[in-house]
């Protein structure tokens, strides 16, 4: 497997899907910084490789990269506000494949880019262990410039993914 030691992601969320886009990226050789509201979850990645953070502030301030991959938005948004993350998204790009409604995803992009930061917004179609493979499927929107400079990381997830613009 090519080796992307230069590359530096956090991922918020380690469910199935979050441990595996994790997991991914470890075995890449990218540099990951993780969260998840269980420190057990957190523990487990820190076990393969993972750097472990004890706050969702510590992943955004670890890397300029980070995906987020909760349950929906509403979760995600507890998230912010239980933590103050408002303040913390400036010059973040945020990869978010949590899981909403149309209104949730512009809401959530203007939320983000009102507080400084970068946003691609996408779905994961696949299972957690086709991720980095070809049979991974990521479909994806967003700025052409974000999807772009996000291309690397979403290529090791997803050596096709689809631009949806």
């Amino acid at each position: 497997m090519t080796s992307h030691t230069h590359h530096s992601v956090s991922v918020i969320g380690l469910g199935a899907m979050g441990s595996g886009i994790a997991r991914t990226f470890i075995d890449a050789g990218c540099r990951v910084s993780v969260w998840n509201r269980s420190r057990g979850k957190v523990d487990a990645m820190a076990a393969v490789g993972a750097t472990g953070c004890d706050t969702p502030a510590d992943a955004l301030e670890a890397n300029r990269h980070v995906v987020v991959c909760v349950s929906d938005y509403a979760t995600w948004s507890g998230i912010v506000e239980e933590h103050g993350l408002r303040n913390q998204l400036d010059g973040t790009c945020v990869i978010q494949l949590t899981g909403g409604t149309i209104d949730d995803v512009r809401e959530h992009e203007a939320f983000i880019k009102g507080n400084g930061g970068h946003i691609a917004d996408g779905a994961v179609m696949c299972f957690p262990q086709q991720l980095g493979t070809e049979d991974a499927s990521l479909l994806m929107s967003g700025d052409p410039d974000v999807l772009e400079e996000c291309g690397p990381l979403l290529g090791m997830l997803a050596p096709r993914w689809t631009n949806l613009g």
